[in-house]
């Protein structure tokens, strides 16, 4: 009897454009999701208060983990954070999903 497949490595990846990935504020102007009227904490700024991505909802931006077992199956995640959530996929993260099962 095999064993069941066991966490071997996880890599991460950028994603840049508009509407991919985890990062969902990341869109075209004018869609409703950073262009409605909605209460937020900068909404009292008049700056602020048109658009969320006036004050930077979207500046991280998206990242994909893949996550390779030992018998070679892959799995896909995608999320928002950019280079601090990749950097803490690999180089936290990781640490407890090694060789989990």
């Amino acid at each position: 009897m095999s064993s069941f497949p066991k966490i071997k490595s996880v890599k991460t990846y950028l994603l840049d454009g508009k509407g991919i990935g985890g990062d969902y504020h990341n869109v075209e102007n004018g869609h409703w999701i950073v262009d409605s009227d909605i209460s937020n904490p900068m909404s009292k700024y008049a700056e602020y208060g048109k658009s969320r991505v006036s004050w930077g909802i979207n500046v991280l931006g998206s990242f994909c983990a893949e996550i390779e077992a030992t018998d070679g199956s892959t799995g896909f995640a995608t999320g928002f954070g950019g280079p601090p959530s990749c950097w803490l996929v690999k180089s936290h993260f990781f640490k407890l999903l090694q060789d989990a099962d």
